[in-house]
């Protein structure tokens, strides 16, 4: 079963990413709960940043900082960050869809802002595995690629 999760998680990642408009015409199709979106996806990610964070920790922290009450407090922390992030995002986001002549759909919003979510799942457990090239992630989160003259 676990296995069987985390090839999901990895394809539905890697074709948000490569192939977004085809994927997200898959999602839209889909009628998964948000409880099943959440035990599928979600979770299956903020664990491999849980993992991704104490690795990275366990590697580049000065030994001095470093100790596992350090790392799994700050493990904790990005799941439940993440977790209620998604949570108050898919409040939010559905609270304003009647400001964009749309219709409020908690079900649909909630997919919206998971499957959103993807680019940040990689880039941050990228950036806690290898810690000195945390500095990218800051080009993911304003959407700017780093550009090469």
């Amino acid at each position: 079963m676990l296995v069987k999760n985390i090839n999901f998680v990895f394809n539905r990642a890697i074709k948000l990413i490569l192939n977004s408009k085809a994927e997200w015409n898959v999602i839209l199709t889909e009628t998964r709960s948000r409880k099943a979106i959440v035990k599928n996806y979600a979770l299956p990610w903020m664990i491999i940043m849980m993992v991704c964070c104490f690795i990275g920790d366990s590697l580049f922290e000065s030994r001095y900082i470093f100790s596992v009450g350090y790392v799994v407090t700050k493990a904790s922390l990005i799941f439940a960050v993440t977790y209620i992030g998604i949570y108050i995002s898919s409040l939010i986001i559905n609270e304003l869809t009647t400001s964009f002549n749309s219709k409020k759909d908690s079900e649909a919003v909630f997919k919206l802002v998971v499957y959103s979510c993807t680019g940040y799942f990689m880039a941050y457990s990228f950036a806690l595995l290898i810690q000195p090239l945390a500095i990218l992630l800051a080009s993911v989160i304003w959407g700017e690629r780093p550009r090469i003259s």
